[in-house]
């Protein structure tokens, strides 16, 4: 099944919707965050320099208050975009990417092309890590955006007993950032934390974030053939030939592997013998890793 059930099962009509895609910081800087624990799905990867960013889906943006910071757009955002049919929304970006955006018509909305409308500057934190948006201002913006697709998420489900038992996760997603999770059996959730600690959410109470299914999506990435401001390479990922998937849910874990994502499709989730791999409701959490990536999954 494609990754990423929805929060409360289905929140639209047989035919679907149309998501949001919002770009979110990761890095010092950025703490703490809002709106992602109202997130369904979170895609976490390498940027540049040994920094991951998010892309960040709702299937429903009404759901979720202050989302961000907002940062910048990458090229696997552009793939996850295509593979959901939805509004990408981010800060701006390198003049590569915004011409691709512009060239391609890409369903888009970013403060560098449609000005501060429908993103704040929060004055007491400095820039460029203060840069918000709201499921208000994201569901008024998809308004008036050509050339959307309507996503149905997948079906919520429960993976096989066949799992093995692991309450904890942890590994290195970058020279970097590390990354590590608990479960919690009283929430049926796991904890977040990295180099920085836990990952909060001011809109959340300012607890860190709990996320009910996290997924390791193995995909080689690329220099995307230019650099950042700071000179490090713009990388991308390779979403279009599966690979091995490493899922864990309600204390236990799952070898797997994902299919290929595509127009409409985003990476879709099979056990290793080939049958599907049903997630339950709840925010989840996939990191992009490199193929063959050491993790302790006890």
């Amino acid at each position: 099944m494609a990754c990423g059930t929805p929060r409360q099962g289905p929140v639209s009509g047989p035919h679907g919707h149309v998501v949001a895609l919002v770009q979110v910081e990761n890095s010092a800087g950025s703490d703490p965050h809002s709106g992602l624990q109202k997130a369904d799905v979170v895609y976490e990867y390498l940027a540049e320099g040994g920094i991951t960013r998010f892309t960040v889906v709702y299937y429903d943006p009404t759901r979720v208050g202050r989302v961000g910071p907002v940062r910048s757009i990458r090229p696997v955002a552009l793939t996850l975009r295509d593979a959901y049919g939805g509004v990408l929304f981010f800060s701006g970006g390198s003049q590569e990417l915004m011409d691709k955006v512009r060239s391609q018509h890409v369903p888009a909305v970013s403060e560098q092309n449609q000005g501060a409308g429908h993103f704040q500057r929060d004055g007491t934190r400095p820039a460029p890590h203060n840069l918000f948006t709201t499921g208000g201002d994201i569901s008024a913006a998809m308004q008036g955006v050509p050339g959307t697709a309507l996503y149905s998420p997948p079906a919520i489900g429960s993976p096989p007993a066949s799992g093995g038992p692991a309450t904890s996760l942890t590994f290195q997603q970058t020279a970097a950032h590390s990354v590590s999770y608990t479960y919690s059996e009283a929430d049926h959730a796991y904890d977040y934390s990295s180099e920085r600690g836990p990952l909060v959410d001011l809109t959340n109470m300012g607890r860190a974030i709990e996320v009910t299914n996290v997924v390791l999506l193995e995909a080689p990435h690329r220099d995307y053939g230019y650099t950042d401001v700071l000179g490090a390479p713009v990388v991308d990922f390779d979403l279009s030939g599966g690979g091995q998937a490493v899922v864990l849910s309600g204390g236990r874990v799952y070898l797997g592997r994902w299919q290929p994502a595509s127009p409409g499709s985003p990476p879709a989730l099979r056990m290793a013998n080939g049958g599907d791999l049903s997630l339950p409701a709840g925010l989840t959490w996939i990191h992009i890793v490199d193929p063959g990536m050491a993790y302790q999954a006890r």
